[in-house]
């Protein structure tokens, strides 16, 4: 289980979360708008849709291995999609979705969603991770000489997505899902 925490707008879901730190229980916190969300090396992430999912999970301990950290979320964020699109009754061409090492999910070869795994240490302990998803729900942001994707668009075309019940049930499941950092501590 996870604490939720929703917020109209933040500077960062990534900094919001590290605001909960240390924890004792993990925390994920939802934005609507981000101002200055974070992207890998210092980067920004650009998002100015509000219908995008903007998420980030706090885990209070680190897993045993970080360097496979952003794989196996990309691996888990693939399954949310897989899940919440059943449960919807949404059908695409999941074979077109794949992981581009270490932190972009793709879909025909086109960004559709970045995620940002950070760790921060307090001497020797451990203040926990936090992993930050953006997905391109109903916009795909102009990012220069990258090619983006939307699920509206792209994955879904065709569909009628309802944004309210799409995000609530993929934000459960990818929460739940997260809970494997836990159990691999």
């Amino acid at each position: 289980m996870f604490t939720f925490i929703e917020l109209e707008t933040c500077k960062s879901t990534n900094e919001e979360a590290w605001r909960h730190a240390p924890a004792t229980t993990p925390i994920l916190i939802s934005a609507r708008n981000q101002t200055k969300g974070k992207g890998r090396m210092g980067k920004t992430w650009v998002d100015s849709s509000p219908d995008n999912i903007k998420i980030s999970i706090l885990i209070p301990q680190s897993p045993q291995d970080l360097l496979q950290l952003p794989m196996e979320v990309g691996k888990l964020t693939c399954e949310a999609l897989l899940e919440t699109a059943k449960e919807l009754k949404m059908s695409a061409n999941f074979s077109l979705l794949t992981i581009k090492p270490p932190n972009d999910l793709l879909y025909a070869g086109k960004k559709l969603a970045g995620i940002l795994c950070e760790s921060k240490m307090l001497g020797e302990r451990c203040l926990g991770v936090v992993i930050g998803l953006g997905l391109n729900i109903v916009n795909a942001p102009a990012i220069p000489e990258v090619k983006t994707a939307c699920l509206k668009e792209d994955v879904f075309s065709g569909y009628n997505i309802d944004l309210n019940a799409f995000k609530s049930i993929f934000i459960k499941m990818w929460g739940h899902k997260m809970s494997w950092v836990m159990s691999n501590t």
